[in-house]
């Protein structure tokens, strides 16, 4: 193959990449978002199914270096999922009066 092709092809390549889009789905063929989590139908009803965030302590979370917004984990010391807004860990808790109702207060 000549420099040329070989050029041309890498281009094609890169430039196509960018333009490339994914959805992700985990027990569905047809992902209507990013990222799909169904339930397995063909599990018994009595096996656990859901999603299992990173455990980690208060303090290895707080040596994160160059996290991304959204960034979610579980918080062993306080028993609750943590969210990072960009700014500080915020934490998900159920308030107290309703166990339906999420805070992060």
């Amino acid at each position: 193959m000549n420099k040329l092709t070989i050029l041309v092809v890498f281009i094609m390549f890169f430039v196509g990449e960018k333009n490339m889009e994914a959805q992700v789905g985990i027990n569905t063929e047809n992902p209507r978002a990013t990222l799909e989590v169904a339930k397995n139908l063909n599990l018994p009803k009595t096996t656990p199914q859901g999603v299992l965030f990173p455990q980690f302590t208060t303090s290895e979370r707080d040596q994160f270096i160059g996290m991304e917004k959204g960034l979610m984990i579980f918080n062993t010391d306080t028993r609750t999922i943590d969210l990072y807004n960009g700014e500080e860990w915020v934490s998900l808790k159920y308030k107290e009066n309703s166990k339906r109702k999420l805070s992060s207060k």
